[in-house]
């Protein structure tokens, strides 16, 4: 009878554990699951507070996306944040230093009006 009990008791605290780290983790992914519904939501939709901010009352769109990729420098800013990463990788494995990152910041400012000259769009006729 006692054994019965403690594995009861057992289950409910697994089961309480688990059941609170899942609360926790779909409280958590809650930001992302709303970026990712505006991402392809219209403008107009997103203003207007009568309509459900959860679900879609117009047209999906892929304007937000089209203005990121070709309105921005997003692509410019992913490639240089890529090179801080392997920069760090490099000083920290290679150059037995601790602070790599501190580095390679240093190293990227440095760098980044080189690439920006080679990697941004010349004007037409220039």
């Amino acid at each position: 009878m006692k054994k019965n009990t403690e594995r009861t008791k057992q289950m409910v605290l697994k089961i309480a554990h688990f059941g609170s780290l899942a609360a926790f983790a779909l409280f958590a992914s809650l930001p992302f699951l709303w970026m990712l519904i505006t991402t392809f939501k219209q403008d107009a939709d997103l203003y207007n507070r009568a309509n459900n901010p959860f679900f879609f009352n117009m047209a999906p769109t892929l304007a937000h996306l089209k203005e990121l990729f070709h309105g921005t420098l997003f692509l410019n800013w992913l490639l240089n944040t890529a090179w801080v990463g392997v920069l760090v990788v490099l000083i920290r494995l290679f150059g037995g230093l601790p602070e790599g990152v501190m580095y390679a910041i240093l190293l990227m400012n440095a760098a980044t009006p080189h690439i920006n000259r080679h990697t941004q769009p010349r004007p037409f006729g220039a």
